[in-house]
């Protein structure tokens, strides 16, 4: 996560010569976090709820039940979208799967507007 607008982030002005000169904010960046899951907030439970919610709306998918922490942990975490609904719906078409995963990712930032404070990092 870098706290600079994409605006100033990708702002530059041509100069004389034709160059481009870096914006004024990236001059000024000091440091760049990357949170990886469960350094500032463990979002691993909502992304469970999510698949677990989601998957047994898919007919037979699982036998129609509801997936596990294993499962999830062997499965989905730290994977991306594409490669899961590829996995688990080889038969779907890219389109159908890329439009469940823009659901899936809805209903996540629906859930985890409700929960992330909860799931917040001790000391943060």
């Amino acid at each position: 996560v870098i706290m600079v607008s994409t605006a100033d982030a990708l702002s530059s002005s041509n100069t004389a010569s034709g160059t481009t000169k870096e914006s004024s904010a990236l001059r000024s960046l000091s440091a760049v976090l990357f949170d990886i899951d469960g350094t500032l907030v463990h979002s691993d439970p909502i992304h469970l709820a999510v698949f677990r919610e989601l998957l047994l709306k898919e007919d037979g998918f699982n036998d129609n039940k509801p997936i596990d922490e294993p499962f999830f942990r062997q499965w989905i975490s730290g994977r991306v979208n594409s490669l899961i609904t590829a996995d688990f719906f080889p038969e779907w078409p890219i389109a159908k799967r890329e439009e469940w995963s823009t659901m899936k990712e809805a209903r996540f930032r629906e859930m985890a507007q409700a929960e992330m404070k909860e799931l917040q990092m001790p000391g943060l």
